[in-house]
């Protein structure tokens, strides 16, 4: 799926109200921001997965409604021994930064994991 067909998917998302707009629009300029770190398209099930999770995690945000099961243990240690976490966390501080409503934890393990996986799968590309 190229960047306009991401852009795309996003609008029908919001359009069809499984996503707020405002989280289709953050999660557009997310793309952009991962688009400009890999000299890759932007392709693949793992950045497809990463966009929808990050578009409807923003939606329960705003919502009010939180991820209650948190990933499991083991799998955080290894996104945290990751080469990627550090670019993940980045990202991840920027949306913070970007939502005007507090991103819960269980939130940020899953992006974290989601962004280590595309990170990882972009660099595997080249």
């Amino acid at each position: 799926m190229r960047l306009p067909d991401l852009h795309h998917r996003l609008d029908c998302l919001a359009e069809a109200g499984i996503i707020t707009p405002a989280a289709a629009e953050v999660t557009k300029s997310a793309l952009d921001r991962v688009r400009s770190r890999s000299s890759q398209p932007l392709r693949g099930l793992p950045v497809r997965y990463w966009v929808t999770h990050l578009a409807r995690a923003l939606t329960r945000v705003s919502e009010g409604a939180e991820r209650t099961v948190p990933p499991a243990e083991e799998l955080m240690k290894e996104v945290r021994a990751s080469p990627y976490y550090n670019q993940a966390l980045e990202e991840i501080y920027w949306l913070k930064r970007m939502w005007p409503k507090r991103l819960p934890e269980g939130e940020i393990q899953y992006l974290s994991i989601h962004y280590v996986t595309v990170f990882q799968f972009l660099d595997n590309l080249s």
